[in-house]
């Protein structure tokens, strides 16, 4: 089994097959034990309190950006490119 990554307390995970409705992209294996929760689209969008949902729409939002800032960074710099950016402004 390959290691991506470890997850700590407060991890948001599995956010694309959340929105895309597809399927889980990796498996996830707890070290010790853990409280996972889980909850749908279709319950989510179930909840009266629309603040919260907002918020929970926002957290899975933040997650994934982040997440593919990260990746976009390991991938540039295994390909030694810079994002586009040059270190010359004139360039």
């Amino acid at each position: 089994m390959l290691r991506l990554r470890s997850m700590v307390a407060g991890s948001v995970i599995e956010e694309a097959a959340f929105y895309s409705g597809g399927g889980r992209t990796a498996d996830l294996v707890a070290e010790q034990d853990s409280v996972v929760y889980s909850i749908s689209r279709e319950r989510l969008e179930a909840v009266e309190d629309r603040h919260l949902v907002r918020i929970v729409y926002e957290l899975i939002g933040v997650s994934i950006a982040v997440k593919l800032d990260s990746a976009n960074s390991l991938i540039q710099v295994m390909t030694g490119e810079d994002g586009g950016h040059s270190a010359d402004p004139g360039a």
